[in-house]
């Protein structure tokens, strides 16, 4: 007490939002600092989005997003709704140059960013108090959404952060703070951009802003000027022309354009949807005890585990609570608090959509469609927490506040090292490939100078599931990292992007896995080989993505 009695009020509070920011931020570049000393490198998926992320600063930068899954044609022909996540992390990633890191750490500066801004707004809601509360909500989330999250480019996992930005924003904008509306436009976007499954979501939350613009709700103090009211939304309503303005350009030099087939795939569904009685047992899963969001690393059954009779009881029960504790804070005059709950009950509302319109078959067993309810149920829990503490922190004395905020402070740096302690990549998708590229990208680029010099294109196919879906895209990218052309054929170009198509090469590279992985292709010389089973074995490697199992891997230079 002495010493914050020394400090004064007002140092004393800025101290607080200084530690609190900390506790929550550390862990996440903690994170991304482990996974580079442990050996992380760009595979698969990983690797086109840096490959994409890379051409940003080229001259045919990328006007979509990853190709996507969402939608009837083949791979390459549908993609995500647009590139902001590759314009995010390109100058990172150019700053850290061949190893990659700087997707890592970009990734985990968008996080860092993510919750910077969301502790900034609570505390433009609720001063120190709600801010010390919303840390902890911020330090919880980051724990639960496990190691690779933090520091992944994935695009479903870059935007699950930011996503926890928006609910703070869409809340700040339904409570009259204008400024908050140009940052919900550019989370909005990065999240609907980046996963098309995540567009019924920010849509609904979009419509929840749009309904309290035009509502304009009573609120204690006065309101903005309706001219500066204007101008905010007209400047937010630019921010996001200019966001989307890739994929807009894409719509207009194509027919069908990209946008046009991702909202015909959402009229007709192409495949049968979930529905809605699969998306209130998702819901009872996540917001009714035992959490599912506490299952760090969930498998493909945890995910559609059906809950009993009793905890769908328990979720109406629970859900009609929110409704008279909300409706409870209005009358009491703590309107920020009621709309605090309205926005996540609105929240919930986006995720049950959400899932009910989730594709049966391989898209509902993919844990990254389903990551939205760890944002959605956290937040709901902390809008329970929070409107019951504003409801009755005017009946605690003054030493008990400061015990309770020690309390919560206290938890959050519980949270934040249970998160710090034990980072590992082992469970990162494809990580039975990071030592494989490792070592065989560098020795494949040194072939190619030695061959060709490295000015000239070199073409790069594979043979075999761990070769052509995890290695191949990872050597492609590190090459082109390294200053080398290295291109694909035409077929994969869709994917890799088409500035990456191989015509004519005069050099060409083959990776090959498998049990004929030592058989060279006619005309073909040896570069390297890599068996990944000694990384299973001696660092615990046990994720190999799509790629359907492990196997050693070879490397071959011709013509």
């Amino acid at each position: 007490m002495r010493v914050l009695d020394r400090l004064g009020p007002r140092r004393a509070t800025i101290l607080g939002v200084v530690v609190v920011a900390c506790i929550a931020v550390i862990p996440i570049g903690w994170n991304a600092v482990m996974a580079a000393r442990e050996g992380w490198v760009p595979e698969g998926d990983g690797a086109i989005i840096t490959l994409r992320t890379h051409d940003v600063l080229t001259s045919n930068p990328p006007l979509l997003g990853n190709p996507t899954t969402a939608g009837r044609s083949q791979p390459g022909d549908v993609y995500h709704p647009g590139p902001l996540g590759f314009f995010l992390l390109a100058a990172p990633l150019r700053l850290f140059g061949a190893s990659a890191h700087g997707m890592l750490f970009g990734s985990a500066l968008v996080n860092i960013a993510s919750l910077l801004g969301l502790l900034w707004f609570a505390y433009r809601r609720g001063g120190a108090p709600l801010c010390l509360v919303a840390g902890l909500w911020a330090v919880i989330l980051v724990w639960a959404l496990g190691n690779e999250i933090p520091h992944d480019s994935y695009n479903p996992h870059i935007v699950l952060l930011p996503m926890a930005f928006l609910l703070m924003l869409t809340w700040s904008v339904v409570c009259g703070d204008l400024l908050a509306l140009p940052f919900a436009v550019a989370a909005g976007s990065l999240a609907a951009q980046s996963h098309a499954y995540e567009v019924i979501y920010v849509a609904v939350m979009a419509a929840w802003i749009i309904c309290a613009l035009a509502l304009r709700f009573p609120r204690g103090r006065s309101e903005p000027p309706a001219g500066n009211r204007r101008r905010w939304i007209a400047g937010s309503l630019i921010l996001g022309f200019f966001l989307w303005l890739p994929p807009i350009i894409d719509q207009i030099l194509h027919d069908p354009g990209n946008l046009r087939q991702l909202a015909d795939f959402a009229r007709d569904g192409g495949t049968p949807v979930q529905g809605i009685s699969f998306a209130v047992q998702r819901a009872a899963d996540y917001l009714v005890p035992p959490f599912r969001w506490t299952n760090r690393t969930p498998g493909f059954y945890d995910l559609v585990h059906r809950p009993g009779g009793l905890r769908v009881a328990l979720l109406g029960l629970l859900l009609a609570g929110a409704v008279v504790l909300a409706v409870t804070a209005w009358r009491r005059g703590l309107r920020d608090s009621a709309l605090l709950i309205v926005t996540a009950l609105v929240a919930i509302g986006g995720s049950v959509l959400a899932a009910a319109r989730l594709p049966q078959g391989f898209a509902t067993l993919s844990p990254y469609n389903h990551r939205h309810w760890w944002i959605t149920a956290t937040f709901f829990w902390f809008a329970i927490g929070w409107t019951i503490v504003d409801l009755l922190r005017a009946r605690v004395p003054a030493n008990g506040r400061l015990a309770l905020g020690a309390a919560v402070i206290a938890l959050s740096v519980g949270f934040a090292f249970v998160a710090m302690r034990n980072v590992t990549i082992v469970d990162d998708r494809g990580s039975v490939s990071f030592g494989a590229l490792e070592y065989l990208t560098p020795a494949a680029a040194d072939a190619v100078r030695a061959r060709a010099g490295g000015s000239q294109p070199v073409a790069v196919s594979s043979l075999g599931p761990e070769a052509f879906a995890s290695v191949e895209p990872g050597i492609v990218s590190g090459l082109v990292l390294r200053g080398i052309d290295a291109r694909v054929d035409r077929a994969e170009a869709k994917v890799f992007g088409s500035a990456h198509s191989a015509e004519d090469a005069p050099t060409r590279l083959v990776i090959r896995s498998g049990d004929d992985y030592d058989q060279a292709p006619q005309g073909m010389d040896l570069v390297a080989t890599y068996d990944p089973n000694v990384d299973v074995r001696e660092k615990g490697y046990r994720n190999s993505g799509i790629a359907g199992g492990v196997s050693p891997l070879a490397v071959y230079i011709g013509s």
